[in-house]
């Protein structure tokens, strides 16, 4: 629908992905669908556009599958080269990061999946260190962030009620 704006086609773009990855993983649909927005600017980052990669995911030594290679921030200014995951499609991404969350045990020992709404999925995630984003005082400031995503473009309508 070429009337539709790029944030909402962006969102019917993932929204089934996040939908499946919801009851396959237990990650909450608004979750799924904020971090991509956080991390891929709406799919249009680099590493979105280059590999697929939606979620910033790093190829870790458990991962088997496509790597490529791109300059990242890492503790404020220190700028390094990372391998990254690379998928051969944007559905594949978000099938991946179900199963990253699912089966990295640091977010269940955060609890991410006693959390009861995406908020506690969100603070689940900054508390086992998904990302590292801060204020100018320091201060965690990721899950704030999701959350303002989520209630900014009515994301959590596809929880579960």
């Amino acid at each position: 629908n070429p009337n539709l704006s790029y944030t909402s086609k962006f969102i019917l773009q993932i929204r089934q992905g996040a939908i499946n990855t919801y009851e396959k993983y237990g990650v909450l649909p608004s979750i799924t669908m904020s971090q991509a927005i956080e991390e891929s600017g709406w799919g249009r980052s680099a590493l979105a556009t280059l590999a697929n990669n939606l979620f910033g995911i790093k190829a870790d030594p458990s991962w088997t599958g496509k790597v490529v290679y791109m300059q990242t921030g890492e503790n404020f200014s220190d700028v390094i080269t990372a391998g990254f995951r690379a998928y051969d499609s944007w559905a594949d991404s978000i099938e991946d990061h179900g199963k990253f969350i699912a089966e990295n045990p640091r977010y269940a020992q955060h609890g991410f999946f006693t959390a009861t709404d995406y908020k506690g999925q969100a603070l689940a995630l900054q508390n086992a260190g998904y990302a590292t984003l801060a204020d100018a005082n320091g201060n965690k400031i990721y899950a704030k962030h999701l959350c303002n995503i989520i209630e900014s473009y009515k994301l959590h309508a596809y929880d579960p009620k």
